[in-house]
């Protein structure tokens, strides 16, 4: 477990890879490219090497014939709207999803999380919860993903035995998205103009008390220019060494 906190080349933050390692067994793996390195020795997991849209269908339609019930799924791989939405469905629609934790990797990114938000959970009765935000993401500061929002785990729970009665948790329903969050955030930080009415209110206020001032000093600036300013000017000038000798009074 160690090693988890000196991997270098992971897109996944300490915690992510910690909750990940903790579930895994047995596993199936799709990618584009053969595994290289310490990879390509782990004796657990059979390689899937193609198009992740034809391979998966094909394997879950296997898994399911052996009556195998696919205990957890990370989705991690087509980072588009549309792939990342046709995984989860060949997923949703597979009788090998039967009691199952499904994690989506990247759900604080704006085309993923899009892809996702058009998946139809509720066509689904086996789907029980779904939560797109079970690990927030976050916004980039360095580069090269400098203000790109990424990383966050979704969750989908499978249990085809729950009581309908139960219905499904959707955590949108009830909590603000946090890449809608984020993404407000980071337009925020590149377009101050796009801060909203609250820093409008501000711009606002400040104007308002500038005004206030520029008339405060056209007011003393015709006082101090008048007739009756400079006739009583002596009569100030006694009326401060007064109040200095009072001042200075034992």
């Amino acid at each position: 477990m160690i090693e988890l906190f000196q991997a270098v080349n992971w897109q996944m933050t300490v915690g992510e890879r910690a909750a990940l390692a903790g579930v895994l067994a047995e596993v199936h793996s799709f990618d584009l490219a053969a595994p290289t390195g310490a990879a390509a020795e782990l004796s657990q997991v059979k390689w899937h090497i193609g198009d992740s849209h034809e391979l998966l269908p094909e394997t879950l339609r296997q898994l399911e014939a052996r009556g195998v019930n696919v205990e957890f799924v990370l989705v991690d791989g087509d980072h588009t709207a549309d792939g990342v939405r046709r995984d989860v469905e060949d997923l949703l629609a597979s009788g090998s999803i039967r009691k199952t934790i499904i994690l989506l990797h990247d759900t604080a990114n704006e085309e993923v999380r899009r892809g996702l938000e058009e998946v139809p959970y509720r066509s689904y009765p086996k789907v029980r919860a779904v939560d797109l935000d079970f690990v927030p993401g976050y916004l980039v500061k360095s580069s090269p993903f400098h203000h790109e929002v990424w990383g966050g785990f979704g969750l989908i729970v499978i249990d085809e035995d729950g009581s309908p009665e139960h219905g499904m948790h959707l955590v949108s329903e009830i909590a603000y998205p946090a890449s809608t969050v984020l993404v407000s955030y980071r337009d925020r930080l590149l377009d101050p103009a796009a801060q909203g009415n609250g820093a409008t209110s501000d711009h606002r206020e400040v104007d308002r008390l500038k005004a206030a001032i520029a008339e405060l000093e056209k007011r003393l600036a015709l006082i101090t220019n008048s007739k009756s300013w400079r006739v009583t000017a002596p009569l100030r000038r006694i009326a401060a060494a007064l109040r200095r000798r009072g001042a200075q009074a034992p």
